[in-house]
């Protein structure tokens, strides 16, 4: 019975081909395709039984590899375990793809394999790392040695970034692009990320805001790139000298000091000079004061397109690098005009020019003078304002300080408030003649002598506004010339015109002649006498009697009282009744 079936096998194995595929689920894919026929059915199957894995792994020993290491996707949790059919079927089809994919290509989750994409990666396709020319694991190749397999296989690829992507730095720098690269973004994550005080160099300074070319320079180096193009340059990032400043700088003082750069310098910034680097002191301009905080450039070239100078600059005067900015108005002087005169290096202001020596010139600075700030007489003006100021021809800046003066008359710095009605006075005597340099309240005029209206009694106390009032001519000053020396040109009539006569200024123009009855002793003070000034002499019982009785008060039109004085009746009955 045994051989019978023996016999049976061995007939339909070695029988017409149009018998085979009734006992096989399929062909095979590609891949397989060299195992199709019953003699290599073995070499994937035990009789009788499924698909062996271990016999998957004796042809794929990539794998077998791998999982022994503990690397890549077949050694993972997620597959370990799996029979190899699982994911790997056959008898499909010629065209089948072996692969199954649980959750989608797409959908794969790349770290199971022990490589997790980050960044860019995410969306990059499978097949834009995983082809023929990246793969560079030698047992690759050899094992799929043409393109049809090569662009199949997922293995041969290394962790490196140089695996996909051309090397910028030719090679020159650690293989960890990750030191200073991430997945986002090439240039930018450089930029950002890059420590640079990690290297021999640490920037500081000035130098950590300088563009990378400004010291690692572009070299011309074509390289032709994997899947073409070419790269013509790189920037050199290895082999850059930094030993001496010049190595990137140029020296300005063609080495007259030497390489050490950094006695006087710091990476601050080249004007950031170190002053106990350089010992200013040991020229003949020691530097004191201001100049001590002066930048260089401003002595020893302030033009940047030149080159700066340390030999054979002028510096005698003050003029040689400081304009003169009183215009020469000292010139004269019999130092020429030195600067130093009345500065010195602390500062142009304030000046060191004293009272002491004020008071040796032709204008002596007494009284309140010698409290006036200079600028209140030394008045900073424009070109025309200023030469008619100092009254010579003097070619002033654009705005320049007086100092000399066409005339030291007071009008040359205050005002005429009295608006000239002293002129004649002050072109003979000045306005000295009235006030005095200790204040100009302080006067010095004598009413009594100065002016037709002495001033005795009770008008030696009166404040000169009493009588000198406001006028529209000398507005808003006070009139002293011309004013009226009438007793009614200050003082109200009391009694309303009874004493007024109209004489010397015509009609129109009554004149009270007040001191027949007062004085300037006071209103209160009189000097009348009734029996010599007027038609009625007191005598006997008349000259006890009160002014009231005769002289009685009236109320006038315009509501105001005053005192009847005149004309009064001098008859007896126009006082006494019953006469008649």
């Amino acid at each position: 019975m045994f051989r019978l079936i023996l016999n049976i096998w061995l007939f339909l194995l070695f029988s017409s081909k149009v018998v085979f595929p009734q006992f096989s689920p399929g062909d095979l894919s590609k891949a397989h395709a060299h195992l199709e026929g019953l003699d290599n059915c073995t070499q994937c199957h035990d009789l009788g039984k499924k698909i062996n894995g271990g016999k998957c792994l004796q042809c794929h020993v990539l794998i077998k590899t791998r999982i022994d290491h503990n690397i890549g996707f077949h050694s993972s949790s997620q597959v370990r375990n799996k029979e190899c059919i699982q994911c790997h079927t056959e008898h499909r089809g010629y065209g089948f793809d072996m692969i199954k994919w649980e959750s989608g290509r797409s959908g794969f989750d790349h770290v199971q394999t022990g490589y997790l994409l980050e960044g860019k990666h995410k969306t990059a396709k499978c097949e834009s790392c995983h082809k023929p020319e990246h793969i560079k694991d030698a047992a690759v190749r050899s094992r799929t040695n043409d393109d049809q397999y090569l662009s199949k296989t997922f293995l041969g690829l290394t962790q490196q970034c140089s695996n996909c992507h051309f090397d910028e730095h030719r090679n020159h720098l650690s293989q960890l692009c990750i030191k200073c690269h991430d997945f986002e973004n090439w240039k930018t994550s450089a930029e950002q990320k890059f420590d640079h005080s990690a290297t021999r160099f640490p920037l500081t300074g000035k130098h950590s805001l300088a563009a990378c070319l400004q010291c690692h320079p572009l070299t011309l180096d074509s390289k032709q790139k994997p899947g073409g193009g070419v790269d013509l340059d790189y920037l050199k990032f290895t082999n850059i000298k930094f030993d001496k400043c010049t190595a990137c700088h140029t020296d300005p003082h063609n080495n007259a000091f030497g390489q050490k750069c950094e006695k006087c310098h710091v990476p601050g910034g080249w004007q950031n000079v170190i002053i106990s680097g350089f010992d200013h002191s040991k020229t003949n301009f020691p530097l004191t004061g201001k100049h001590l905080v002066v930048n260089c450039e401003k002595c020893h070239q302030p033009d940047i397109r030149k080159k700066a100078a340390y030999k054979n600059i002028k510096h005698d005067e003050c003029r040689d690098c400081h304009t003169d900015i009183h215009a020469g108005q000292f010139a004269e002087r019999a130092d020429k005009g030195k600067c130093e005169s009345c500065h010195n290096t602390k500062g142009f202001i304030p000046s060191q020019y004293s009272i002491t020596r004020h008071n040796q010139i032709k204008f002596q600075l007494t009284g309140a003078h010698a409290a006036v700030t200079c600028i209140q007489c030394h008045v900073t003006l424009s070109p025309s304002e200023f030469i008619l100021k100092i009254g010579t021809s003097i070619k002033p800046a654009d705005s320049t300080t007086v100092f000399r003066f066409a005339s030291l008359a007071c009008a040359s710095c205050h005002a005429d408030i009295h608006k000239e009605q002293f002129k004649e006075k002050i072109d003979r005597t000045g306005c000295e003649s009235c006030h005095k340099a200790d204040s100009w309240s302080a006067l010095i005029f004598d009413h009594n002598k100065d002016s037709k209206f002495p001033l005795n009694n009770k008008h030696a106390g009166i404040a000169c506004s009493k009588c000198h009032l406001p006028d529209p001519e000398y507005a808003p000053y006070l009139k002293y010339k011309g004013t009226s020396s009438l007793c009614e040109s200050c003082h109200f009539d009391v009694h309303f015109g009874q004493f007024a006569q109209y004489q010397e200024l015509g009609s129109d123009h009554p004149i009270t002649l007040c001191d027949r009855c007062h004085s300037d002793a006071g209103f209160k003070h009189l000097n009348f006498d009734h029996s010599a000034k007027s038609r009625f002499t007191l005598t006997g019982a008349h000259e006890k009697v009160a002014c009231s009785k005769c002289h009685r008060a009236v109320t006038l039109n315009n509501g105001m009282t005053t005192i009847v004085y005149k004309p009064i009746e001098i008859k007896c009955s126009s006082c006494h009744a019953n006469l008649e």
